[in-house]
């Protein structure tokens, strides 16, 4: 059950790091467009969109578009933000088994004692 237990984690952080390059990014000027990190929590995929578009000089929000705007990523960065939310995830696990147990154990002597 703990290899099961690891996989199922390991995959949903796999799925929550890939599903955070959805989050749609600002760029306060045309200088920080030219160089837009994406990715969560730490970015691992930048993208130029100044190579497309001439962005204003106002703050604009842009997505993540890898079949219009070049993308160009870093693995080990996106292996380190698997990791953190891969621990975030175990630690979560965890603090709920733990309090789960204590709880349950809580439970049994309370009832045994009443006995």
């Amino acid at each position: 059950m703990p290899v099961l237990r690891t996989f199922v984690l390991a995959v949903a952080a796999l799925g929550l790091v890939v599903a955070s390059l959805g989050i749609d990014q600002t760029a306060q000027n045309e200088a920080a467009a030219g160089h837009l990190g994406f990715g969560y929590p730490l970015h691992f995929a930048w993208s130029d969109f100044t190579s497309v578009y001439t962005p204003p000089s106002y703050p604009q929000t842009y997505k993540l578009n890898p079949w219009e705007i070049p993308v160009s990523g870093n693995a080990l960065t996106f292996l380190v933000s698997w990791l953190f939310v891969y621990g975030a995830l175990v630690s979560c696990w965890v603090l709920l088994w733990n309090a789960a147990k204590h709880a349950l154990g809580r439970t049994n002597r309370v009832s045994s004692s009443a006995d």
